[in-house]
């Protein structure tokens, strides 16, 4: 299982400045992979055993990357962009040796990997999004409540109400009180990698100025699109437009699912890779 800390050097950055971005090989040591990108403030970690599954269900690699901010990777103090988040992808996939890879993005990670296949479309062979959106001018504003419950989720450790309603971002209410058995793994991880509040912020910072423009109506590779239909983040409404803007795009709605698809549908991406490669 190679592991490996690569230096990788973001468009936006001189030749003598670079990120290092922390990325792990699961699987084959070589040749195209499933790339498994995660959402705001959380390093891979966070996948948990999804990597094993697909893996068990015949993907030959997968490749997990600490996005710039969190878990090993650098934690560059300058505002973070999610065009040069998408760079730090590509060049992993590159020097990985993993493209054209299925680039897998939950949430913010979602969002990163429709930049990875505008600006890279040579490393990407088709996109699986989870509880996503695209970004301007065609995305909205979540609604202030959820908006308050995820700008309060770096300061819901040890506070039962907070953490309640931060596990609502999450979980669907009729979920809540499960919330300890599908979190479970949750406390080990954030002692591992902690949520970061200037990570946080600058995650935050870089998906509130997203945009995506008309380049995401120019993403040729096939993509599947799967949402939560009780998700409160990203309402279903609008977690269905990077379906209908992707020329090629195919939307997966889930029911009693909320915003941590992977944890609720753990085989959702399995099903997905399957179908995009059966295509």
């Amino acid at each position: 299982m190679p592991i490996g800390i690569h230096r990788v050097f973001g468009s936006e950055l001189s030749p003598r400045s670079s990120v290092r971005i922390h990325w792990e090989s699961r699987g084959a040591s070589s040749g195209p992979a499933v790339v498994l990108v995660q959402g705001l403030g959380l390093s891979s970690r966070f996948w948990f055993d999804q990597p094993e599954r697909l893996l068990a269900r015949g993907v030959p690699r997968v490749l997990v990357l600490d996005n710039r901010g969190t878990g090993r990777s650098d934690k560059p103090l300058r505002p973070y962009r999610l065009p040069q988040m998408a760079d730090d992808v590509a060049r992993v996939i590159r020097e990985a040796g993993a493209g054209p890879a299925i680039v897998v993005g939950i949430s913010m990670g979602g969002m990163i990997a429709q930049h990875v296949a505008m600006r890279h479309p040579r490393d990407v062979r088709s996109l699986v999004l989870l509880a996503t959106t695209p970004g301007h001018p065609h995305a909205k504003l979540p609604a202030p409540s959820a908006l308050r419950l995820l700008l309060t989720a770096p300061l819901a450790s040890g506070d039962a109400a907070a953490t309640r309603r931060f596990n609502r971002l999450l979980l669907p209410e009729a979920e809540l009180d499960r919330a300890h058995v599908h979190l479970a793994r949750w406390p080990a991880a954030l002692a591992h990698d902690p949520l970061s509040m200037p990570t946080f912020a600058r995650h935050f910072f870089a998906v509130m100025t997203n945009w995506t423009g008309a380049g995401i109506e120019r993403v040729e590779q096939p993509a599947v699109v799967i949402h939560g239909a009780e998700e409160i983040l990203v309402p279903p409404e609008k977690g269905r437009r990077p379906a209908e803007l992707l020329p090629r795009g195919r939307l997966v709605m889930l029911p009693g699912v909320a915003h941590a698809v992977s944890l609720l549908a753990p085989d959702a991406i399995g099903d997905a890779v399957r179908d995009l490669e059966a295509a």
